[in-house]
């Protein structure tokens, strides 16, 4: 349903449904094209950008306990980190007041309940969607407190990201349209393989309905997939006489990327050449200039860097020449490498680079120009960012996660 004179969709919004106001979308508007007029002046002046490195930092806060892996993480109103992980059957909530976790809800089938949560999407309100893997079902939150389980249309697990929500009632997909074939391989349905992708827009139904999604779809973009080829190769583990097929995808493979702001802004990173453009809620885009890039030869040293990435969890069974073409340069990101910051600005994990230590993300701002950058540690990533805080997870020798935080300048 769509709201006459504004062009964008009457929200779902939690507990009860409320409708978006032309001085809302007013409002938004107006606070974006602030953040545009800000972005001219910063992409023009490199003194005025932010770069910030937390490996000198101290962490205000940190958890306790252990992660085995985190999946998708945002900051609650209250201050706690909600987010959920690998192989956790409900969410895990973070409070670093206390140093602890504690469980969300508990394991099941019924209302409220949850057996594989997975993306999380932040919804208005302090509510927040937490879509169990598959997509076919939602559990939404106000705080920590279920509130809905809704119904939505079912996909390939690994075949569709949901990518964002906004306060105009929408959520943004990134599914596959056409899956790569190699000649003499195997190659599975998911989204590693997937050539080509569409960008959907869905519109929300009314939470009373029972329902995630309405009846309208827009497809708004096509963008290129990370698929570059596929290798099946096997491997007998060490003490077995199991041979178990592997499917090696190519590590430095680019995947064009997308996600939606909460305010209904979407961003566009593409590798080739590296750059970031923007879409309005109206629909208007705002192409960036390409970003600042060093082509770095990808060469036995970073070739080796990737496959031990991959392998984290002991030394990696194949070489260099088991996997589908390399890239002659490292590409500016890979997969999965955008991030909301809530100043409206897009942070950009970059590709790692094996002859340099550390972690670096891009911040592009709202004209598509470079705003700062931060680095963090050696097998550390960004997995949220708050109000004033930036969320942390660093892997351990045995793999698994300390989550830090640490104070951010909003």
């Amino acid at each position: 349903m769509t709201r006459s004179g504004t062009g964008l969709p009457r929200p779902a919004e939690l507990p009860t449904r409320e409708t978006v106001s032309a001085q809302h979308l007013a409002r938004s508007v107006s606070a974006a094209l602030a953040l545009v007029a800000l972005g001219a002046s910063v992409a023009n002046d490199a003194s005025a950008q932010v770069h910030v490195d937390l490996t000198s930092r101290t962490a205000s806060g940190s958890i306790g306990e252990e992660i085995v892996d985190i999946r998708y993480a945002t900051e609650l109103a209250d201050g706690r980190l909600l987010f959920t992980s690998r192989p956790g059957t409900t969410p895990s909530l973070a409070d670093f007041a206390t140093g602890r976790l504690q469980s969300v809800s508990k394991e099941g089938d019924g209302p409220g309940e949850f057996r594989r949560p997975f993306t999380v999407l932040r919804l208005a309100s302090d509510s927040t969607a937490i879509v169990e893997d598959g997509g076919h079902r939602w559990v939404v939150l106000k705080g920590v407190t279920p509130v809905a389980t809704l119904r939505a249309r079912g996909a390939a697990a690994m075949a569709i990201i949901l990518a964002g929500a906004d306060t105009f009632g929408r959520v943004l997909e990134i599914s596959a349209t056409k899956m790569g074939t190699e000649p003499g391989q195997r190659v599975y349905l998911s989204h590693t393989n997937a050539e080509s992708l569409a960008v959907l827009v869905h519109y929300r139904s009314a939470i009373e309905s029972g329902n995630a999604f309405g009846s309208r779809v827009d497809t708004i973009s096509r963008l290129r997939g990370r698929f570059r080829g596929v290798r099946n190769r096997r491997h007998t583990p060490r003490g077995t006489n199991m041979s178990i097929e592997f499917h090696l995808s190519q590590p430095l493979a680019a995947e064009e990327q997308a996600l939606l702001f909460n305010d209904g802004w979407i961003a566009f990173a593409y590798p080739d050449p590296y750059r970031v453009t923007w879409r309005t809620p109206e629909g208007k885009l705002v192409a960036g200039a390409p970003l600042p890039f060093t082509a770095v030869v990808v060469d036995d040293v970073q070739k080796r860097a990737a496959i031990t990435a991959e392998w984290s969890s002991g030394p990696a069974p194949f070489g260099a020449s088991d996997y589908p073409p390399w890239p002659r340069v490292l590409p500016p990101f890979l997969v999965q490498s955008l991030l909301a910051l809530p100043n409206g600005t897009l942070a950009i994990k970059r590709a790692p680079d094996g002859r340099r230590p550390g972690v670096n993300y891009d911040i592009v701002d709202r004209r598509g120009g470079l705003a700062g950058t931060i680095q963090v540690g050696p097998n550390e990533k960004i997995v949220a960012f708050g109000k004033a805080s930036v969320y942390v997870a660093r892997h351990n020798a045995d793999g698994l996660i300390r989550l830090l935080r640490y104070s951010w300048p909003n």
